[in-house]
């Protein structure tokens, strides 16, 4: 059965993939109002999540900025068929722009070790495919629970040569290889990983448990560290990849300390683009001691 939902879901996003993307933007936008429009999950959720981080908000203003980013959420799923099932140049020519290029190149060109944190903002997958294409790198992913799905994924994401490292020790061990040897390392940072791996840190003035492997891994080796995110820009003009330097509290050898600064770079990054960011993930679902419930 598994095969079967694969095969076809495979199939699918292979003819998504035909269309122009801004039909795949406005069919993704359907879909999300869709979602709206039926109170569905991912809908409650978002507004949760919203509600709890920008409190400052009117009601109508939170109710306005959930429904947009229902919507800018479905347009990245649907984006993924686009970018999985293209051939990498047509979807390389959709990075219009290129903010903040320079930092990353310098770093480089003086042989750096490179920590790439790419938070669910925007299309991720048009992230990756971009640096891969131009840089050696290796990026952590946690791989999905059907086997078959897993090939399809790693196939489409290794178009442009990048290494893909799973969330295990053996991967933990390849990724301070890499960083080493001055390579490059891309790590999903807003996550919520195992309990045993994460303490819990201030986010949006909330606490959220938080990943510890960046911190544990940037007490091991001397690299630079950025955020780096595509934002989908307006009528299909394609997007607009940033790469922002992240503040040198995240290498500081207090826990707690260097989660702040991790979790506040995630912050910064969104602050470029809210309604793109993934509000629909439960990213308070565990609960600090003294806190309340808000799922």
């Amino acid at each position: 059965m598994e095969k079967i939902i694969v095969a076809v879901g495979v199939f699918l996003m292979k003819i998504l993939a035909l269309l122009p993307l801004r039909v795949n933007q406005f069919l993704g936008a359907c879909v999300g109002w869709l979602i709206w429009g039926l109170k569905l999950r991912a809908a409650k959720i978002t507004c949760l999540n919203i509600d709890v981080c920008y409190p400052r908000l009117s009601i109508g203003e939170r109710k306005r900025l959930a429904r947009r980013s229902v919507i800018e959420t479905t347009r990245t799923m649907l984006e993924l068929a686009y970018v999985w099932f293209n051939q990498p140049a047509k979807v390389l020519a959709k990075v219009v722009e290129v903010d903040g290029g320079e930092r990353l190149q310098r770093s480089r060109e003086a042989g750096r070790g490179v920590m790439l944190l790419g938070p669910h903002l925007g299309n991720w997958e048009v992230t990756g495919l971009h640096l891969a294409s131009k840089y050696q790198m290796a990026s952590m992913y946690k791989p999905p629970k059907m086997p078959d799905f897993e090939k399809a994924m790693s196939k489409a994401r290794g178009q442009t040569g990048a290494e893909l490292v799973p969330t295990t020790q053996r991967g933990v061990a390849r990724l301070l290889s890499i960083l080493k040897r001055g390579g490059m390392v891309g790590i999903l940072p807003d996550q919520v990983p195992v309990e045993t791996s994460a303490e819990f840190a201030p986010f949006f003035g909330r606490e959220a448990h938080t990943m510890v492997l960046v911190s544990k891994i940037l007490q091991k080796v001397d690299v630079d560290v950025f955020t780096a995110y595509s934002i989908r820009l307006p009528h299909g003009r394609g997007f607009r990849l940033c790469i922002r330097p992240v503040d040198k509290a995240i290498f500081d050898a207090d826990l707690r300390t260097s989660l702040t600064a991790l979790n506040h770079a995630v912050e910064l990054a969104i602050a470029d683009a809210v309604p793109q960011y993934q509000w629909e993930y439960k990213r308070f679902r565990r609960i600090a001691p003294g806190q309340e419930k808000i799922y």
